[in-house]
């Protein structure tokens, strides 16, 4: 089971969505200090006209996800699983070159270090992880 999933009956049943957690607040700080765009305000759907806070929550779910995925030896390319890990790639830069005006080359391995910091899982293999999301950004750049 996931964190957001095991922590989300107690912290919705007290108000707060599980965006507004600690596994999220550094990496929302992080992407507005490379974007230079607005902080996260927590909008959903109609609320969010702009469409940053819904390019902050896929920007943030999707680095967990590559970071997670690659230190267990994922790797972006166009067979099985690594079809996946390349499609989540694909979308969390088009939310982050489209919504947040980032050029997409290295943007996801440099949020790598937030998520690293936080799950200490990952420490282990966090050299790896940044070269390789380094190198599917640069090989994603070239296809926009």
């Amino acid at each position: 089971m996931s964190t957001r999933r095991a922590t989300a009956p107690k912290i919705t049943t007290a108000g707060f969505p599980n965006y507004d957690t600690d596994i999220f607040t550094p990496i929302f700080q992080k992407v507005q200090e490379l974007s230079g765009v607005r902080p996260y305000q927590g909008k959903f759907g109609a609320d969010d006209e702009d469409g940053i806070d819904t390019a902050y929550r896929v920007v943030a779910d999707h680095i967990r996800t590559l970071a997670f995925a690659l230190s267990d030896g994922g790797v972006p390319n166009n067979v099985g699983r690594g079809y996946v890990l390349r499609r989540i790639l694909r979308r969390g830069s088009r939310y982050a070159r489209k919504k947040l005006g980032v050029p997409i080359g290295s943007f996801f391995s440099s949020l790598l270090p937030v998520v690293v910091e936080h799950m200490v899982y990952l420490l282990q293999t966090s050299w790896r992880l940044a070269v390789d999301l380094n190198d599917a950004g640069r090989r994603l750049s070239r296809t926009y």
